[in-house]
């Protein structure tokens, strides 16, 4: 157990993770439960790793369809109500496609490598758009070229989808700023707002090696890919992501292989703007639904901040 200064609260956190685990008080003879707030305290429940969950409950890759998927040709299926990410993972390990796959907890992005030196990699979703949810781009991914270990390029297969999903994006981040800065909401969603901003400004730094634009006070403004997507933290009543299709257009022909490594990052020593952003999104769900369990009240629009 520990103390939480801010709300004058005992917390207690079960020592197995999950959510099987519970935790109960009983026979307090001695008015200490009451005293300390405890008999009528709020319990959040814990989470269980959702690897090993079946896929259709995990809500980040409920998007992912019954179906088969293709990695250099060889088909491999997925079952959303049986098979759990980490099935899927193990199936590819087992299979003929000569690829691993592994997940790395600390990034929580799914990781695909060949298993055979100067091969290719070649991607296809078929029927259960099991690559577009992980975030992993479907296409043809080339090996290393002799006496070098940078690859040849990296091919966008399904560009609609692609600009869509920045669309996606870019409409979740408006509706962030949409929300009225006013009483405990207002407060909650100017927190937000930072947080997001934050996110993406070190990630985008490490990325580029350069720092955002900023003013006066050293306060970023704008985030310019020269991709066809720039952050715009100026003007937030407009678009944050503002999206020039031309720009991203000519981008998704001429330069994939930085737009990959800006969306998506570079191995494990960076992360990409994607991952950044869905890192940040996490945890901040996390810490209002905290807020919520102790009872603060942050009023019936959370849902919009967030």
């Amino acid at each position: 157990g520990s103390f939480d200064a801010a709300t004058e609260t005992l917390v207690f956190d079960h020592d197995t993770p999950g959510s099987a685990g519970s935790i109960d008080f009983s026979n307090d003879t001695s008015g200490f439960l009451d005293a300390m707030k405890i008999s009528g305290a709020s319990a959040v429940t814990g989470l269980d790793d959702e690897r090993f969950v079946p896929i259709a409950q995990v809500l980040a890759l409920s998007s992912i369809q019954t179906g088969t998927f293709r990695i250099n040709g060889v088909q491999l299926s997925v079952d959303v109500n049986a098979d759990s990410l980490d099935d899927v993972l193990q199936r590819i390990n087992a299979s003929a496609a000569g690829a691993t796959a592994s997940f790395d907890a600390g990034s929580k992005v799914v990781k695909l490598q060949s298993t055979t030196t100067g091969a290719d990699l070649v991607l296809d979703n078929e029927t259960s758009d099991f690559f577009d949810v992980l975030q992993i781009t479907p296409g043809t991914y080339a090996a290393p070229s002799s006496g070098s270990g940078r690859r040849r390029g990296v091919r966008f297969s399904r560009e609609r989808l692609f600009r869509s999903d920045l669309g996606e994006v870019a409409r979740a981040l408006r509706s962030v700023y949409a929300v009225p800065l006013e009483g405990a909401v207002g407060e909650r969603a100017l927190g937000v707002r930072s947080s997001l901003k934050n996110a993406l400004v070190q990630a985008f730094e490490s990325l580029t090696g350069t720092p955002a634009s900023a003013d006066e006070e050293q306060e970023p403004l704008r985030l310019k890919t020269q991709l066809g997507f720039d952050f715009d933290f100026v003007h937030p009543e407009g678009d944050v992501l503002d999206v020039d299709r031309r720009e991203l257009a000519r981008a998704l022909k001429r330069s994939t292989r930085d737009l990959q490594q800006m969306l998506f990052g570079e191995g494990t020593s960076q992360k990409g703007l994607v991952e950044a952003l869905r890192n940040e999104v996490e945890r901040l769900e996390k810490e209002i639904a905290t807020e919520v369990a102790q009872g603060r009240p942050l009023g019936s629009q959370l849902d919009v901040v967030i």
